[in-house]
C-alpha cells in the first residue's frame, strides 16, 4: 500500500463504524467497548509508526488505526480530515508533514491506551 497504511485503514474503519451508528444498527457505546477490548487484548503493542511497515495481526492494527483516526476526527471533525485528504491528494501537503501529523496521533493513542482520554 502506498502512503501511511494506518491512516487509510483507520479512515475506512472509522467511516464504516460511523455509518453503522448513524443508521442505528449499533449503539456508540458498543463500539467503544469493542475497541477497548481489541486494544487491551492485543498480545503485541506497537506504535502507529511501526504500522507503516507491517500490520501484525496480534497487535489488532485495525482497531488501533481506527482509534487514531477517531481521535483526529474528535478534535476537528469530518470536514477537517476530508480537507486534509484532498490536500494530500492534490500535492499541497508534503509527505513529511503527513508523517509529523502521524507522530502526534501516536502520542494521542498512547495516552488513550493508558486511560488518559475520556
Amino acid at each position: 500500500m502506498v502512503g501511511v497504511r494506518w491512516i487509510a485503514e483507520g479512515m475506512a474503519e472509522s467511516f464504516a463504524y460511523r455509518s453503522l451508528i448513524a443508521d442505528g444498527l449499533i449503539p456508540a457505546a458498543n463500539l467503544d467497548t469493542f475497541t477497548k477490548r481489541q486494544l487491551t487484548t492485543a498480545t503485541n503493542h506497537v506504535t502507529l509508526q511501526s504500522l507503516e511497515a507491517s500490520f501484525p495481526g496480534n497487535a489488532n492494527p485495525f482497531a488501533m488505526s481506527y482509534l487514531a483516526v477517531d481521535r483526529l476526527l474528535a478534535q476537528k471533525g469530518l470536514p477537517a480530515i476530508r480537507d486534509w485528504c484532498a490536500r494530500v491528494g492534490g500535492g499541497q501537503v508534503k509527505f513529511m508533514r503527513a508523517i509529523l501529523i502521524g507522530m502526534v496521533v501516536i502520542k494521542l493513542t498512547a495516552i488513550a491506551l493508558n486511560g488518559g482520554l475520556p
